[in-house]
């Protein structure tokens, strides 16, 4: 197979989206900052370019860094959508997801190219025709990707309108007087069922939680309690759901008393 330079690009760009992979995973914080901009910003909207690009059409340096750019943007948009409608929107997933777009981007740089001969054998008027139906095309995937956006956008939106937890620790008082040796846990459950949930209280830096409860709280109940506040120590508080998947889902602080 002879290495063009379509092919050639496509190669170094893969090759540099894969080196990126590896930065963002394990590099150094300075590194991952750089490499998630040029996964975000550039590599995959170059490598689309690159793959789509037809042999006789040219583009200055400013306007392939803008179309590089503004088609990398567009590629994140979605697949942060699409990743969020789904529920994988993670690091791993939305990296997975930039790689496998620059990657079969970069694989159709393989394809054939139009050679000189074929292109010098075509008139003028037959190629203001192809680039019309290129433009024609263009236009008509950005329309479909930005009504694939703004659906996936209104989806995301009620999926995550579904419900929450809300958990608080503060001091305890009543409306007299201030109970500084306690303090309160609360819990309200704004989703549309019962939920069951682990509640678990550390001093300072433990690992080992002094006390827990294992509650469950009606859809838009609130749970609550009092305990001894120990003087001179952060509590931490962490909430677990137990609904067959034991998942942390919040963690709140309460500062030391003086």
């Amino acid at each position: 197979m002879k290495f063009t330079r379509r092919r050639t690009t496509g190669a170094v760009l893969l090759a540099i989206s894969v080196a990126a992979g590896f930065a963002i995973t394990s590099g150094p914080p300075f590194l991952v900052v750089l490499a998630a901009l040029a996964m975000v910003l550039f590599l995959p909207g170059r490598s689309l370019y690159e793959a789509v690009r037809s042999g006789e059409v040219s583009h200055s340096p400013a306007e392939l860094i803008a179309w590089s750019v503004v088609a990398s943007i567009g590629i994140s948009l979605v697949g942060g959508l699409l990743l969020n409608l789904t529920s994988g929107l993670t690091r791993q997933h939305w990296l997975a997801w930039s790689l496998a777009t620059t990657a079969i981007a970069c694989i159709a740089c393989l394809r054939p190219e139009t050679t000189s001969n074929q292109e010098s054998r075509r008139t003028p008027q037959s190629l203001r025709q192809g680039l019309a139906a290129r433009n024609l095309a263009t236009a008509g995937c950005a329309v479909v990707l930005i009504g694939a956006a703004l659906w996936m956008s209104f989806a995301s939106a009620g999926r995550q309108a579904a419900g929450f937890t809300q958990l608080w620790i503060v001091p305890s008082s009543n409306s007299s007087t201030p109970m500084t040796g306690t303090a309160q846990i609360g819990i309200r459950n704004l989703h549309g069922g019962t939920e069951q949930y682990l509640v678990a209280v550390f001093e300072g830096q433990a690992t080992k939680e002094t006390r827990s409860w294992v509650v469950s709280v009606g859809a838009g109940s609130t749970w609550s309690t009092v305990f001894p506040r120990p003087v001179g120590k952060q509590l931490r508080v962490e909430l677990v759901t137990e609904d067959g998947v034991v998942r942390p889902i919040q963690r709140v602080l309460l500062q030391p008393t003086t």
